[in-house]
């Protein structure tokens, strides 16, 4: 029952997300899937989305299935006359691909996305989906058990009450958790004046949920901290990078802090954690595309957020001492 509910929750991403054989067939699709192609079945998706008999030279599902690894690309899908940018992961057990997650996102003709910020997109709309699965699960299995115990307790008012009252309450932290998954980085693309401590309250529910539980999670915000002109899509992405970032540096308990401050004419924003840290030697290059010091990942996540705070005149400092943990600001200049 519970993954029939997260499945249900999936099912709203507005993108094309679907599930796929190691054949290429289709298993399950969302909404947005089954509004393009209807309710058929043993769809193979080559043929229904290239009108090929065999995969293109370049399908990231294929690539996926040989490394065993997260792969993406560019793609043309010539039955629908559009271009997409195409993410597949796959789902592995006893070191076999049994089935491959499929993401593709519109990439519009008037207006085309860099590969780059997709890339960095659906690397962080992956880690959430990791992230959130587990905690929506736990949500959902306390609802359901709510309602059974509503069931044995229907003849008592004030308690049956008190229970509606529980039941309502978790599934509106579904709901809420739900909504902002699917609105990361769907902000408005222009720059705009933001209030960085309310970008953090909209955020704060979603971050607690990514948070494992043995890890002590704080927000400390300085009630009088500036405005900042910036793309909002980006600064949420930027947010929660820094976040998943500090919760991969972490190995069992630990203690992630997000901070803001002003800093002269800048709105400063601080992740710390007291993870593993980074050896001095990597600090150089952690900004460079494509490094990366974790097995998985793009290594376009700090390199990307450098472009994207540049752009906003902006600036991005890091320190760290291996074994103690790390600490990342992000300065943006405080509007005036």
């Amino acid at each position: 029952m519970d993954d029939e509910k997260v499945l249900k929750l999936l099912s709203h991403i507005p993108e094309l997300f679907f599930l796929l054989s190691p054949e290429f067939g289709i298993l399950w699709g969302n909404n947005a899937l089954r509004e393009l192609v209807g309710e058929k079945e043993k769809l193979i998706c080559y043929e229904l989305i290239h009108r090929r008999k065999n995969p293109p030279s370049n399908c990231p599902a294929l690539k996926a299935l040989e490394t065993k690894k997260t792969c993406w690309a560019v793609m043309q899908a010539e039955a629908l006359d559009k271009e997409f940018f195409v993410m597949v992961s796959p789902v592995i057990k006893d070191d076999k691909v049994q089935a491959l997650w499929h993401l593709a996102l519109e990439n519009p003709k008037d207006n085309p996305f860099l590969a780059e910020d997709l890339r960095v997109y659906y690397e962080t709309i992956g880690l959430l989906a990791t992230g959130l699965s587990h905690d929506i699960k736990n949500m959902l299995t306390a609802a359901l058990g709510e309602l059974e115990l509503l069931e044995m307790y229907a003849q008592n008012n004030l308690f049956l009450k008190r229970k509606c009252q529980k039941v309502r309450t978790i599934l509106e932290n579904i709901t809420e958790l739900a909504e902002k998954f699917c609105d990361i980085g769907k902000n408005n693309k222009k720059p705009e004046l933001i209030n960085i401590n309310q970008v953090f309250h909209d955020m704060k529910s979603l971050l607690k949920a990514l948070v494992p539980a043995e890890i002590d999670f704080q927000i400390l915000l300085n009630p009088y901290v500036g405005e900042v002109f910036i793309n909002r899509g980006r600064l949420e992405q930027i947010i929660l990078n820094l976040v998943l970032n500090a919760i991969q540096a972490i190995s069992g308990t630990g203690k992630i802090s997000l901070n803001s401050f002003n800093e002269g004419d800048y709105v400063v924003i601080s992740v710390e954690d007291n993870g593993k840290g980074i050896k001095k030697e990597l600090l150089q290059k952690i900004f460079e595309p494509y490094f990366s010091t974790k097995k998985k990942g793009s290594g376009l996540g700090l390199a990307m957020i450098k472009k994207w705070i540049k752009e906003a005149k902006g600036k991005i400092k890091i320190s760290s001492v291996e074994g103690e943990g790390t600490r990342v600001e992000v300065w943006l200049p405080r509007a005036l």
